[in-house]
């Protein structure tokens, strides 16, 4: 029964509704202002964050930049390599 206790002290509840851009994700606080969800979900609970790169956008951002910094660097390797 203390377990359970300790685990119900240790919950914070978001509730209602939460105005969220659908563009940049910045939720609208109750002044009105805008705030990062990490911001404002720190603000009102518990919960700490980490950030990380998901798979899809580790491919949709990074593989054409990624592929073109490898591509110069072999180009110049390959330059190099002459001289």
């Amino acid at each position: 029964m203390k377990e359970l206790q300790e685990a119900l002290n240790q919950i914070e509840t978001l509730e209602g509704i939460l105005p969220i851009c659908m563009y940049c994700k910045k939720i609208r606080n109750d002044q009105n202002y805008w705030q990062q969800v990490e911001i404002y979900i720190s603000l009102h609970s518990r919960a700490e964050f980490t950030h990380s790169l998901c798979p899809e956008c580790l491919e949709k951002y990074f593989k054409r930049p990624l592929e073109g910094l490898r591509s110069r660097r072999s180009g110049c390797e390959s330059e190099r390599s002459r001289l």
